[in-house]
């Protein structure tokens, strides 16, 4: 399950029902059921994490990100691109994607606006991972 094209349909649906949930909790938890279920589809894009496109009403997400991520990440890049849906079908929209409106929707959720995440971030996992090792040294040389 390394790559995007090894990915069998039954995990493929798995996957696709988990995103689900977490859309569901997510509107209940950070919009108030306001929003209404979209399209959630996956796609191949190694450049985008996700997007929203109102016209269709699709939700999409980036499988090899998926894949290649920690599950939070996926989860923010939701959260994402649920307050873009949230723009534009509970506030009318805006002319520019990341503007005024939607930067206002992101602060007052808590939700990353940046358009992508840091290429050279650190993983959170090797962060906690780092943090752990230094305590152990840090208890050891107080031995």
């Amino acid at each position: 399950m390394s790559s995007a094209s090894t990915l069998s349909a039954e995990l493929t649906a798995k996957l696709l029902r988990r995103l689900a949930r977490e859309w569901e909790e997510l509107n209940w938890m950070l919009f108030r059921s306001r929003l209404k279920r979209p399209l959630l589809e996956l796609t191949r894009s190694e450049r985008t994490l996700g997007q929203w496109r109102a016209g269709t009403r699709t939700l999409s997400l980036s499988l090899p990100a998926i894949l290649s991520r920690p599950w939070l990440d996926t989860v923010e890049t939701l959260k994402h691109e649920m307050a873009h849906q949230f723009v534009d079908e509970v506030l009318g929209g805006e002319a520019r994607p990341h503007g005024p409106a939607f930067q206002e929707v992101c602060r007052q959720r808590g939700i990353d606006a940046r358009t992508s995440a840091p290429a050279e971030a650190p993983q959170r996992a090797e962060v906690a991972e780092d943090r752990v090792i230094k305590r152990i040294r840090k208890l050891l040389a107080l031995a």
